[in-house]
């Protein structure tokens, strides 16, 4: 069950991305917010190591990549609540690398 369940949800990652989102397989709103920085990269994590493995993490992943593209798209027209989300986001992910262990940015 486990590895139909993640080839389903792989499955349905392509098709997001034959959709058409020139951020494929990307943290939409964390890359939109911090490019690639270590936010990104600790979010990437999070979501590879505690959502992937988990069915209710899954159905979490696939909300987010139907919303993330309208999201970034309220974000980029509101450079106010970009700023906001971004401090928000920015919290979030110092306290996910500090769960997960994660080495402190340089």
């Amino acid at each position: 069950r486990g590895i139909a369940a993640h080839a389903l949800f792989e499955q349905e990652g392509f098709g997001a991305r034959a959709a058409g989102s020139r951020h494929a397989g990307s943290c939409f709103v964390a890359k939109l917010l911090f490019a690639e920085a270590w936010q990104t990269q600790v979010l990437r994590r999070f979501r590879h190591e505690v959502l992937r493995p988990r069915g209710w993490g899954r159905g979490l992943i696939r909300l987010y990549y139907r919303g993330a593209p309208r999201v970034c798209a309220v974000l980029q027209r509101r450079p106010a609540l970009r700023s906001l989300v971004r401090a928000v986001l920015g919290v979030f992910a110092a306290a996910v690398r500090l769960m997960l262990g994660a080495a402190a940015p340089r």
